[in-house]
């Protein structure tokens, strides 16, 4: 089953946290730079143009991550929740369904020796689905804890990613905002900074549409689960009274 760790994972939202502070701060720093190198009287007009233009990009990158991986952290408590729900379908249906299927079998049931004729039939005839309901129950449980785990470590997996990028996101603005203020501007630098922003833009986005993907997949998953309540005439539990 797929692993998940608490504390792996409340670290990594943490960074994550501190991350998104540091790219609102280090973009700012970047603006007064770009603001300061604009004012200078020699710096030629298409220069100047060219700056703002690859500078506007990487703000523009840079409030798009911000928002994006802010509005993540709001449902950061979710992958938590999942693993704790995941882990209660096993002892508290998986487990005693599977039992109680073992121990209502057939071969379970008081024997001829002790019972017999039209009511111990009778008998047979009634209790006989009720072990494939309770396996059927036993299923979802399983299924449910397998599916929920599932979710709850892509939610890891993707905030680790997330995190590696804010950090290289974080280290292109410091870069950037260091050549802007140097003497020895370089119009290429800058319009690689520019273009490694939006490339890690890009890739975050793929990591939050490969997150959804995979709850996509599960929630589906879970839906698809409603196929082991046909061993439930009506969706109750067999009537043993029949």
């Amino acid at each position: 089953m797929t692993e998940f760790n608490t504390a792996t994972y409340e670290a990594v939202t943490q960074e994550i946290r501190v991350g998104v502070v540091q790219m609102g701060v280090k973009c700012d720093e970047l603006i007064t730079a770009t603001n300061r190198t604009l004012s200078m009287p020699l710096l030629p007009g298409w220069l100047a143009d060219a700056l703002t233009w690859c500078v506007d990009r990487i703000v523009e990158a840079t409030k798009w991550m911000v928002d994006k991986v802010g509005a993540l952290l709001m449902n950061a408590v979710a992958p938590i929740q999942l693993a704790a729900k995941s882990f209660l379908w096993v002892p508290d249906v998986q487990k005693p369904m599977t039992e109680l299927a073992a121990n209502i079998a057939p071969s379970q049931l008081i024997s001829e020796e002790y019972w017999e004729g039209l009511a111990y039939r009778a008998y047979l005839k009634a209790v006989d689905d009720q072990p494939g309901a309770a396996t059927a129950i036993a299923s979802i449980g399983g299924g449910m804890a397998t599916q929920l785990l599932i979710c709850a470590a892509a939610g890891l997996l993707a905030y680790v990613g997330m995190g590696v990028l804010i950090v290289q996101f974080i280290a292109t603005l410091i870069a950037s905002a260091a050549g802007v203020a140097s003497v020895v501007f370089s119009w290429a630098g800058i319009a690689a900074a520019a273009a490694d922003t939006f490339l890690t833009a890009a890739a975050a986005a793929a990591i939050i549409g490969g997150l959804v993907a995979i709850l996509t997949a599960t929630g589906e998953a879970m839906l698809a689960m409603r196929s082991s309540m046909a061993n439930f005439p009506g969706a109750d539990w067999p009537d043993g009274t029949k």
